[in-house]
């Protein structure tokens, strides 16, 4: 047998330490390799369009801010331009002489064919000439009471798509009826969130999602290590809980919910959505969530299924390929109904 001395003991154990000490920093080092490999995360937030605008983007640490900050840069002038309030372009629009043309910038003009699109898809229930009839239920100006029937039909005198004179070759606009005047609240925020979209995407960023007051886009690539975007679909009666979710990716959600908005008259509670053919608010809708190709075309479906119900969403699924629709709808009653329209909603309850 074999006899070590203490000396030559020691040198044992200590190159053994030493074995174990470089595999122990060869570890950490692969493991920490590992880890900074992986994609960096930015989340920012910042108040715009009487809202929350809200960005969560992966990807290399150094395009991250630059591609947020991007981002944000081309929602705060689409809510330059498109605000009724100040001096941005749809206030200088609304402020037009009757009859008098308005030369509209490339991007006032293709919201007016956004718009165009979507009032003939929805059988005239989106319309952003809806502002007579949002002054006239206290929207804009407080009042006590619910609007008279003349004040009603004076009101609806002044609104309607139909009445906007679009000159295509000229890219004007023209009010023909005198207190006409236009609001974007319908369609906006999707617009500025795929602006936002398109701006990330310049950037290479592949993961992530933007979110603007409940106008959300998620991008083609999930977060790490998900299959999908999880995102939650608020109660309609309980403000800070959820009814449902829903998985996606590379697609938009939107929901146009009765608690957004409302005013109270002669102590009903009224919602701000209003059906632009009859100029009464809906009631007996609590919220419609619509899933899309892209964030405009959620939030101006999510609009007009609210005031066309049911039976206009299964027609507009039929229509544009990847609409998907969940309505939460009650009754006098105080009974609810949840319609699904759609193969991507999970279970939702109230």
């Amino acid at each position: 047998m074999m006899k070590y001395t203490n000396n030559y003991k020691q040198k044992i154990i200590i190159c053994a330490a030493g074995i174990l000490l470089v595999c122990a920093v060869l570890f950490v080092a692969k493991f920490a390799k590992r880890y900074d490999s992986g994609p960096s995360c930015l989340t920012r937030t910042i108040p715009v369009m009487g809202t929350i605008a809200e960005i969560k983007i992966y990807g290399e640490k150094e395009i991250l801010q630059k591609a947020a900050e991007s981002a944000f840069e081309s929602i705060k002038r689409a809510e330059e331009r498109f605000s009724i309030f100040g001096e941005g372009e749809a206030a200088k629009l609304n402020s037009a002489k009757l009859g008098e043309p308005f030369r509209c910038s490339d991007e006032l003009w293709k919201i007016f064919l956004e718009s165009r699109r979507f009032h003939s898809l929805s059988g005239g229930v989106f319309d952003v000439s809806i502002r007579p009839l949002m002054i006239l239920w206290g929207f804009y100006r407080k009042r006590e009471q619910i609007p008279s029937d003349e004040e009603l039909k004076a009101a609806l005198e002044s609104a309607g798509f139909e009445k906007l004179k679009m000159d295509d070759a000229g890219r004007s606009i023209a009010f023909t009826r005198e207190g006409m005047s236009v609001d974007f609240g319908g369609i906006v925020k999707g617009y500025a969130v795929d602006l936002a979209v398109k701006e990330l995407e310049r950037h290479g960023i592949k993961s992530g999602f933007v979110n603007i007051g409940g106008n959300i886009r998620c991008l083609d690539v999930p977060p790490p290590g998900k299959d999908f975007y999880v995102i939650g679909v608020r109660h309609p009666l309980k403000k800070n809980e959820i009814c449902g979710t829903v998985k996606i990716k590379g697609r938009a959600l939107a929901t146009s919910g009765n608690y957004e908005k409302y005013v109270f008259l002669e102590n009903k509670y009224i919602t701000h959505i209003i059906n632009p053919l009859n100029g009464i608010p809906v009631e007996n809708m609590l919220s419609v969530t619509v899933i899309a190709p892209d964030a405009i075309t959620a939030d101006a479906l999510s609009t007009s299924i609210f005031v066309g119900g049911k039976n206009l969403a299964e027609k507009i699924a039929k229509e544009i390929p990847g609409t998907e629709f969940l309505i939460i709808q009650g009754s006098e009653k105080g009974e609810y109904e949840i319609i699904k329209i759609g193969s991507s909603w999970n279970e939702c309850g109230l």
